[in-house]
């Protein structure tokens, strides 16, 4: 059962990758981007998974490759449905770039000065690795790093001077940083914050032989991520040059790994066994986790605001007892699964459905908060394939509420419109070519 499972799981991550290779721009688009990242990572893992279940029973083997379909197919269900009209209407009003720019300029501030105080901060961690204490708080803020470069970025693509560029090199420096030290959503974030500002600004679509080219790389490098962080933090560069990416990958296949597939199937197993689902607790729990800081609340109060659960992150196991390696994680299959069963492939519906929202916003004219929050949180859909989903709400809502503030400051009233130098106007042509509602035109 489990390889035809997996035969079903690459056809339903092949054909939208067909299609994406007919017509490149849709790599962005979020169920042919998540079949990118099923690609790279989930079907290498149940490949390995079949031939090497470990711990899990072969019933758990086929329901997270079951699951795993099941998400898979409703990445797309979810692009189906019909967008909120409201949100296209607050998420394309037009900006006032200079305010914009000003806003960036001090995300990126932020970001350089959290940054260098955590570095000189001892930080504490629980006993299951996680940060904890004032760190928290200085990371929470450090992260503005990301937008403040998204939003420099298009500024310098849009409308390029010297303070532009100059603001949009130093922003990305210390993101460059966190790249090379092998953090796979940062690196991803960056590279496609470039990647897909060049698109709406400047009209640049990605080829076939790139998105062929960064499949294959990922799907190579995913596997040797733990070996290139320690060559990475001893700065041993030659051993980077000598790494053998494929000898690792066929090792990935053919001997017996640490899978976070496996992982997901355990709990799975787990779930079933029990019988104790979370309904979407989980969920409320990192809401609360990531934005009341309890050294302002107190750890008390922080900890009554939240449900009692099963904390897969913090325990590293499941509530049946099994283990998992520390910082590997448990899928957005296992996750969802634990939150509402076989039902909990919705979650990603409901992802297909936000995102096809902010996807056709962004093609509008005054579209600019539209395209900064689609780039900022695309590898959150991503990150709930890898990790698991319970992060995408919180670093979504991270991203609103910063982004927000920075586009209410920003926001040009209509009455006002063509009154400003470097407004965005209601009657500019969009970046992308012909109609912007409606078909894609860059399709």
């Amino acid at each position: 059962m489990a390889p035809a499972l997996l035969f079903v799981l690459i056809m339903l991550v092949a054909a939208p990758l067909a299609m994406t290779m007919k017509k490149p721009p849709r790599i962005f688009e979020y169920p042919f981007f998540m079949a990118f990242a099923f690609a790279a990572f989930v079907v290498p893992q149940a490949f390995s998974l079949i031939r090497f279940p470990g711990f899990v029973e072969q019933s758990s083997v086929t329901a997270v490759l079951t699951m795993s379909c099941l998400c898979m197919a409703a990445c797309f269900l979810g692009y189906q449905l019909a967008p909120s009209a409201l949100m296209l209407r607050w998420t394309s009003r037009p900006i006032d770039m200079p305010r914009l720019f000003r806003a960036g300029v001090v995300f990126i501030a932020l970001g350089y000065m959290m940054g260098n105080v955590l570095s000189v901060t001892e930080v504490q961690y629980t006993d299951t690795g996680s940060m904890t204490g004032a760190a928290t708080i200085l990371l929470f803020f450090q992260l503005l790093g990301y937008p403040g470069f998204a939003i420099a970025l298009f500024c310098a693509l849009r409308r390029p001077s010297f303070l532009t560029i100059a603001v949009s090199l130093i922003g990305v420096f210390p993101l460059l940083k966190e790249a090379l030290s092998g953090r796979r959503e940062n690196t991803a974030v960056l590279v496609l914050t470039i990647v897909m500002a060049l698109f709406y600004e400047r009209r640049l679509q990605p080829s076939r032989l790139a998105i062929s080219a960064v499949l294959v790389f990922s799907m190579l490098f995913i596997p040797a991520t733990a070996e290139y962080r320690g060559y990475a933090y001893n700065k041993n560069w030659d051993g980077v040059r000598n790494m053998d990416l494929v000898g690792n990958f066929k090792g990935f296949l053919t001997e017996e790994s640490i899978l976070e597939l496996r992982n997901g199937a355990a709990v799975i197993e787990s779930t079933r066994e029990t019988g104790h689902y979370q309904f979407g607790k989980a969920y409320w729990n990192h809401l609360v986790f990531r934005f009341v800081p309890a050294q302002v609340v107190g750890a008390e109060f922080k900890q009554s605001l939240m449900f009692t659960t099963w904390d897969l992150v913090r325990s590293e196991g499941t509530e049946a007892g099994t283990a998992f390696s520390r910082g590997s994680t448990v899928t957005g299959m296992g996750d969802t699964f634990l939150q509402f069963g076989w039902a909990g492939c919705l979650f990603f519906t409901f992802m297909g459905v936000l995102f096809k929202g902010m996807w056709q916003a962004a093609l509008l004219p005054d579209a600019l908060f539209a395209r900064l929050m689609y780039v900022m949180s695309i590898t959150s859909g991503m990150r709930a394939v890898t990790h698991w989903t319970l992060d995408f709400l919180p670093g979504l809502l991270y991203f609103a509420i910063f982004l927000g503030i920075a586009g209410i400051y920003a926001a040009v009233p209509r009455r006002r419109l063509g009154k400003k130098q470097w407004a965005v106007h209601s009657h500019e042509r969009s970046p992308l070519p012909g109609p912007t509602l409606g078909k894609d035109p860059a399709l």
